[in-house]
């Protein structure tokens, strides 16, 4: 049988859904872009951020993560990099967009939900 001499039309979008084409997967890109108008628009009272997440929550969060720090000698961001930058190298070589706008996002929200909240404090 003849291959087609015209390939099919691809959607513009194809890049960006991937093996990731699942409607799930803009959920993370999603709630970063909500977390991040929320915060911008201030909408995290400022009594039970102080009350709530920077007494009790914040504490427990710090204590684990000094747990981590201390295992290794150096620093994680070192480690972070190396494989920052192998996610991005795999997604572009790939056109996996989506992945890249994930990793983001999910990077955003551990970051604002395990530290960027204290900038919303009294």
């Amino acid at each position: 049988m003849a291959e087609p001499m015209v390939k099919d039309k691809v959607g513009k979008f194809k890049n960006f859904t991937g093996y990731l084409g699942h409607p799930l997967a803009w959920v993370l890109p999603a709630l970063a872009l909500l977390t991040f108008i929320g915060s911008w628009a201030a909408v995290f009272p400022q009594s039970i951020v102080e009350n709530w997440y920077a007494r009790t929550i914040f504490p427990a969060i710090s204590a684990i993560a000094a747990r981590f720090a201390g295992v290794l000698t150096l620093s994680w961001f070192d480690v972070w990099i190396p494989l920052g930058l192998a996610v991005v190298v795999f997604a572009l070589r790939g056109k996996r967009y989506l992945v890249l706008v994930n990793a983001a996002a999910a990077l955003y929200l551990i970051f604002f939900w395990t530290w960027g909240l204290n900038y919303h404090r009294q």
